[in-house]
Parts: C-alpha cells; sequence; structure tokens
C-alpha cells in the first residue's frame, strides 16, 4: 500500500492509502506469514497488516495514555476516493482533524499528522511528491489548506459520527 497522508489522534485515526496492484509486488510480497499459516489470498493479507497496526497503534496509545480496555469504539470504516475534489478536500480534511476536534489550535504544528512531513525533505515512505505535486507545489499546498478547503464540501462524503 501507498500512504499519501495521515494523521493519529488519541481516539481515532485517518489514513489516505492506495492498495497496489497486487501483482505487481514482488513474490515476496504476495505472502504473509501469520502463526503458522502462510496467507497468500491478497484481501487477507491487507486485512491482516491492517489488524497489525491497529493492534501496535491501540497498544501504543494505551501505553501513553495509561489507559486500560478497549481504544477504539467502533469498527475500521473506509471510503473509496472517487474523485479529484474529494481527494483535494480529503487531504486538508486529514490533515485539518486535530484542530477541529480541539486536540490543538493550529493544525500546522500537529507532529502527529503528515502535513508538516510532507514539506521535509527527508525522505520517508509517505508519497510526498504526489501529494504536492497534486496541489502544484508546496506554496499552493500550504495555501490550500490555510484558506480554500471547507468541510461542509465534502460533508456528505465523510464517514465519521
Amino acid at each position: 500500500m501507498e500512504t499519501y497522508t495521515f494523521c493519529l489522534l488519541p481516539n481515532h485515526f485517518h489514513l489516505l492509502v492506495r492498495i497496489r496492484n497486487f501483482t505487481d509486488l514482488p513474490k515476496t510480497d504476495q505472502t504473509l506469514q501469520h502463526g503458522t499459516e502462510l496467507i497468500t489470498s491478497p484481501e487477507r493479507i491487507i486485512s491482516e497488516q491492517f489488524r497489525r497496526f491497529f493492534v501496535s497503534y491501540a497498544k501504543s496509545v494505551k501505553v501513553q495514555q495509561e489507559g486500560t480496555g478497549s481504544l477504539f469504539q467502533k469498527n475500521f470504516r473506509r471510503k473509496q476516493v472517487d474523485s479529484d475534489e474529494y481527494l483535494t478536500t480529503l487531504i486538508a480534511y486529514i490533515h485539518q482533524n486535530p484542530q477541529t476536534h480541539g486536540i490543538c489550535t493550529d493544525f500546522t504544528d500537529y507532529p502527529y499528522s503528515s502535513y508538516q512531513k510532507m514539506m521535509n525533505p527527508t525522505p520517508t515512505r509517505l508519497m510526498k511528491r504526489q501529494v504536492l505535486d497534486w496541489f502544484g507545489g508546496n506554496e499552493a499546498y500550504q495555501y490550500f489548506h490555510q484558506n480554500a478547503y471547507e468541510s461542509r464540501s465534502i460533508s456528505d462524503l465523510i464517514i465519521e459520527s
């Protein structure tokens, strides 16, 4: 999978990812070991990888906040990005989420988001160049996030409650 945008919050997170074509992957990535079982189904591999991520994330947050019990109140949900407009506004929506939920006063300073990482030249696994190019460069990326985005423009596409 390719990660385009993320935001990790204390009680939920947002990921904008694209699942690669399974047949384009190296043979070593077309299987996954789960205990004694060797998983070869693309759907099961993706599901298992997300399960592992969710478990790791929940454990990390629980340790950090000294919590117990279930971290997630709702099941994992996903929404297909099916238009250019949705993709553009979704990226900003994800980055602005900590400010929207009152977790910080300025989303641009939030450390658990890909917003700042996009403009940092340090190599990561994020699809930074593709995101910045989508907006037309760093300045246009920043401008859209600060000025042009309105959550109501995608309110009918959001699956949060």
